[in-house]
């Protein structure tokens, strides 16, 4: 590595002679600025701050007038509408090229630094050779950038520096944008702000993270920061810069690796000589970033700095290059620079030394860095891709408890029941994980690579990290929705793939199993088990099975053998008390475990007899009908060459039996449809929920009050990722929610309706619709926020626990959330009712319904009515919170009266809606 030599100007940074040499590779051809940009937030303060600022005279269009110049953004597909009509953006397509690239697949919440990092990656890689000549500049979407800045970039590049570092810091967002806006020509997209006009700003509105980092002001500190500042005097500021941001790179290598964040690994990845220049002179070079007041505010503590405590925080995450960086002294002025400088800079150098001292001896590689390995994990775990026995390790980081109750509990669960799939004989599911592991064990490949396929991997993901060899995770939902990228990545990749299904995922096998055929190695192998999950009706498993069973029959597979796991109602009432068995135990109060341990023994004698006795698998499925489990293996026939590919660009949640059974039901049912159409619309309610367009006809203030339930749901759910609305009516309130997430799937009984919203798409608002009773069984998939508004109203008392177990069996995860929402009593005593229909209250019939005869309606309420002889059930909200109370630990309240809404139950409430989280857990995943 070769030493950075000072220039004459004070605080300026130039690499040396021997440096430079080593740089002449030619001219740059070619100047690309990258900009990774998602979320509504950040485009609105991106295109309304900091692209009018990069548009000033000396930043973009100065780029584009010495060299060809290209934007590159990567943004999701959904948020290019509101991008492409700004007219800044326009006005930047008048400036230079402009490209797109998509980064759905690598968008996830909390973890910005892996999506960044990988998106620039992926743009630098896509130039191909032609990198070697080209100059990437590197913006986020918060930047503030002075004129003439990035002219800077460039110009150091073309001197021949290989990368250029740069520092920034924090503006007080909630102070800036309105001088912002105040200084924005509304007549012009561009915003030309000087270095030191920009600065001036910026010292009166400095962000209070930044002030905890001035270390001559004593009051207030960060504990976790990686940038330290001194001041000077009323008009300048220097700082010494630990991390740096890698503002300009030509790359001097093709084959760099993403082996950590950008800012830590791009520079000695892509400039491995180190030929690198730091700008710091603010004239030269000036960027802030706007955050809320708030951001890193628990960072902050009073009292000064202290060096030894900096030096604990910083050995945890600095690299070689990071140490090197704080001996360069960034300057920044408003005025002149003051003769003062060179004594502030001694005494930033003695409070460096101290910290030098104190930091530990080896420096973090910037290659598989601590902190990249979790964060690639958790991107991952996000994403849904693969995931590796690494990646788990990290994700299930924290230790189990050792001591105390937990460890003890902890313990003696994973003594008695052991860890799925390798479980004791007291394990309900021992008989069928006893089969599995047989057969898994016979067809694992010596040093092969084998997938797990599931639609929890978390449950297994112990097992997956004791496993010595090379075995990654993915669920069921994302191996059919995976990007074409991902997918062809892995194609021909395992040697053995290890499905579990449960009775709900059936229906995708067909594309499962297509899937799968094109990710299989030449000699790869499959094992698919289907478990019987019931608690009750366990023998209605088998016509399901069977009715589905035809599509696992493909040409471009064999079938190496079946195998049944009879079951029985002792073994079915066996998992039921070991239910209520874990609920105990979970509760933790000694009234709960004496009981607990008082129906172990008598369980765990019961349970043991009974898995002994079918711990044998059969290859005739049992007379009886019950069986809880079946295991069906596989090969592929054909060489991977001449595997049918799956439709990547098909709807995720789509699949060909799905479009094939929509067509049968087009032809078969078109009369009917036609005439159900025209009922629905002249009575106002399709079988599960209102049909808005009849509703804004009848009593368009009864449409706001429609509407204000979907809105206060979408802020409620806004963020989540993968939405689902169980017995949706029409869609139209669904856009409502759609605004605020990032994917949605309706989920209704009437194959018509389906037909219906699907013919009415719109690629502005894409949202999945099946035909789909959650009555019988969870959904097909798992969602991380689930909503269902009016469907319980019509569920019986009888059908009401069924539905609401497969709603919260639907939730991805135990701390996702579910909201219900139902008309009261008091509603129905307004309503008017359509002949035939029934509206009865719990325990009481309403006045007037019994009969079918139309209740007097309130001025404003909305208009309902249903299908002929169809019965309403309402729900006070305590009798609904006493419903979702079995199966989550808390449950919130929210009332309705027209188009307001309260916490809590009221009286005069005409709609409760019951907010769901903490879902308690079902037996099997209390074991595992």
């Amino acid at each position: 590595m070769n030493d950075l030599v000072v220039d004459e100007r004070p605080g300026v940074q130039a690499p040396s002679n021997d440096l430079v040499a080593t740089s002449k590779r030619g001219p740059v051809k070619a100047v690309h600025v990258l900009l990774p940009l998602w979320g509504h937030r950040f485009i609105q303060q991106f295109l309304e701050f900091s692209l009018p600022t990069l548009l000033a005279p000396g930043n973009i269009p100065a780029l584009a007038a010495e060299l060809p110049c290209r934007f590159v953004l990567m943004t999701r597909a959904e948020d290019l509408p509101l991008i492409r009509e700004h007219p800044s953006w326009r006005r930047l397509a008048r400036t230079c090229e402009i490209e797109f690239q998509q980064i759905d697949d690598l968008v996830t919440d909390g973890n910005h630094t892996a999506t960044i990092t990988l998106a620039f990656a992926r743009a630098v890689r896509s130039v191909g050779e032609a990198m070697l000549d080209t100059c990437f500049i590197f913006l986020v979407s918060d930047y503030i950038v002075a004129d003439g800045s990035l002219r800077s970039v460039l110009a150091r590049v073309q001197d021949g520096a290989s990368g250029v570092q740069a520092g920034n810091f924090q503006i007080v967002a909630e102070d800036a944008i309105p001088l912002l806006r105040a200084r924005t020509d509304r007549a012009s997209p561009a915003l030309s702000l000087s270095a030191r006009e920009l600065m001036g700003w910026s010292l009166d509105h400095l962000h209070p993270a930044t002030t905890a980092n001035i270390v001559n002001f004593q009051l207030t500190h960060n504990t976790h920061t990686n940038r330290l500042f001194w001041r000077v005097d009323e008009n300048t500021l220097i700082g010494r810069f630990y991390l740096m941001h890698m503002i300009g790179i030509r790359p001097e290598v093709t084959d760099f690796v993403t082996g950590s964040s950008c800012d830590y690994s791009f520079i000695p990845e892509m400039c491995p000589s180190d030929n690198v220049a730091i700008l710091t002179d603010s004239d030269d070079y000036f960027v802030v970033e706007m955050q809320p007041r708030a951001h890193e505010a628990k960072h902050l503590k009073w009292g000064a700095l202290e060096p030894e405590k900096l030096a604990q925080s910083l050995s945890e995450w600095t690299t070689a290059r990071h140490r090197r960086n704080v001996g360069s002294t960034l300057v920044y002025h408003r005025a002149d620079i003051p003769p003062s400088l060179p004594d502030v800079v001694r005494q930033a150098d003695q409070f460096l030394a101290i910290v030098s001292r104190h930091l530990s001896g080896t420096p973090q590689p910037f290659r598989h860095h601590p902190y990249w390995i979790g964060s690639i994990a958790s991107h991952r775990a996000a994403t849904r891709q693969a995931m590796s026995s690494d990646d788990w390790n990290f994700i299930l980081g924290e230790r189990p408890p050792s001591g105390g109750l937990d460890g003890y509990l902890h313990r003696l669960r994973q003594r008695l029941f052991g860890q799925p799939p390798e479980v004791t004989a007291l394990h309900p599911r021992y008989p069928d994980y006893q089969v599995l592991m047989a057969q898994i064990r016979r067809s694992l490949p010596a040093n092969g690579k084998v997938l797990l396929v599931a639609d929890r991997p978390m449950v297994f993901a112990p097992w997956i990290t004791r496993l010595n060899r090379d075995m990654f995770s993915l669920e069921t939902d994302r191996l059919l929705a995976m990007p074409a990228e991902q997918f062809r990545a892995m194609t021909g990749t395992f040697d053995l793939c290890v499905m579990f299904l449960t009775e709900g995922e059936l229906e995708q096998t067909d594309g499962l199993l297509q899937a799968v055929a094109a990710i299989l190695g030449k000699d790869g192998k499959l094992i698919l088990t289907v478990s019987n999950n019931r608690t009750r009706d366990i023998r209605d498993f088998s016509p399901k099975f069977a009715a589905h069973a035809g599509r696992l029959h493909r040409f471009d597979f064999a079938l190496d053998g079946v195998l049944y796991v009879h079951g029985s109602r002792s073994r079915s009432a066996m998992q039921s008390g070991l239910v209520q068995l874990a609920e105990a135990v979970r509760q933790r109060s000694p009234p709960h475990i004496a009981v607990a341990a008082a129906k172990a023994g008598l369980l765990g004698a019961l349970t043991l007899l009974g898995n002994l006795r079918a711990r044998h698998a059969h290859p005739e499925p049992p007379s009886h009908g019950y069986c809880s489990s079946v295991l069906v293996a596989m090969h592929p026939t054909l060489p991977p060459a001449k595997r049918t590919m799956p439709d990547l660009q098909r709807s995720p949640h789509q699949s060909r039996w799905d479009k094939e059974y929509l067509r049968m039901q087009s032809n078969a049912y078109h009369h009917a449809a036609h005439r159900s159409l025209v009922l629905r619309d002249q009575i106002g309610l399709e079988q599960l929920g209102l049909r808005t367009n009849q509703i804004w006809h009848d009593d368009p203030q009864g449409l706001a009050a429609v509407l204000a339930r979907y809105h206060f749901v979408a802020k409620l759910i806004a963020g989540r990722r993968n939405v689902a609305e169980v017995g949706c009516s029409d869609g139209f309130g669904a856009r409502i929610v759609l605004q605020e997430v990032a994917g949605m799937t309706l989920y209704g009984q009437d194959p018509i309706a389906i037909e219906d919203i699907r013919r009415r798409q719109s690629a502005d608002w894409p949202m999945a619709a099946e035909v789909f009773d959650a009555r019988i069984a969870p959904l097909p998939r798992s969602h991380d926020a689930i909503y269902s508004l009016d469907a319980i109203q019509l569920l019986s008392p009888e059908e009401e626990n069924g539905f609401i177990d497969n709603l919260a069996a639907s939730l991805a995860s135990d701390n996702d959330v579910l909201i219900v929402g139902t008309p009261t009593p008091e509603a129905g005593l307004n309503l008017t009712a359509a002949p035939g229909m029934k509206m009865v209250a719990r325990g009481r019939h309403l006045a007037g319904a019994e009969a079918g005869v139309s209740t007097e309606p309130r001025a404003h309420s909305e208009t309902r009515a249903s299908i002929q002889g169809a019965r309403s059930y309402a729900r006070t909200g305590t009798e609904l919170r006493l419903a979702m109370e079995k199966r989550f630990h808390a449950v919130f309240l929210f009332s309705m009266i027209e188009e307001s809404v309260l916490a809590g139950s009221l009286a005069n409430a005409t709609y409760v809606l019951a907010l769901c989280c903490g879902r308690r857990k079902p037996a099997l995943d209390a074991l595992a």
